[in-house]
């Protein structure tokens, strides 16, 4: 996969994660739900993170 590939996924997953994570609780009361869901979807965009953009970069020569 192609970094600008990764990158473009990795940004879809963050618009889709901030939106949720912004309008969410005024849909869903539930306080306990909202924490496990903001740490859930930070620790997928961290991996998503490392997997397309991160490896791909090194993998690429990084900087150089």
């Amino acid at each position: 996969m192609d970094l600008r590939t990764g990158a473009s996924i990795v940004g879809v997953l963050a618009v889709i994660y901030g939106l949720t994570a912004a309008f969410g609780p005024r849909a869903h009361q539930d306080a306990g739900f909202w924490r496990r869901f903001t740490t859930a979807g930070a620790i997928v965009l961290l991996v998503a993170i490392v997997l397309l953009v991160a490896i791909p970069f090194y993998r690429e020569g990084g900087l150089s």
